[in-house]
């Protein structure tokens, strides 16, 4: 059994790969619609790198309001999907889980 994440119709997905750490900490994820950035949580990810059997990415909607994160990866005995704070994603990310940023077309005026 696999699970993919499924972006709405419009939207593009970029594996990212433009992660990056600055001098303060903070973690950078740049993006066609600008930078996601925050201070990384390492503790919250590493918690849910012990909980989880397996992580396999970490999921940022750059377009959505409340720019929603979430983890995908295997719980105990199937697929799991979790919303998790902006900071543990960013924690995830900067422990090389792979990251995939979702963005949306613009509307045409």
């Amino acid at each position: 059994m696999t699970y993919a994440v499924e972006p709405p119709r419009d939207a593009s997905v970029q594996l990212s790969s433009a992660i990056s750490m600055t001098d303060d900490g903070d973690v950078e994820i740049r993006t066609k619609r600008g930078t996601i950035s925050g201070t990384p949580d390492h503790d919250a990810g590493a918690q849910w790198l012990r909980t989880l059997r397996r992580v396999d990415s970490v999921v940022f909607d750059a377009d959505s309001a409340e720019r929603s994160t979430f983890i995908v990866g295997v719980g105990h005995r199937r697929p799991v999907r979790r919303h998790v704070s902006l900071e543990t994603a960013l924690g995830l990310a900067a422990a090389g889980i792979p990251a995939i940023v979702i963005v949306r077309p613009r509307p045409k005026s």
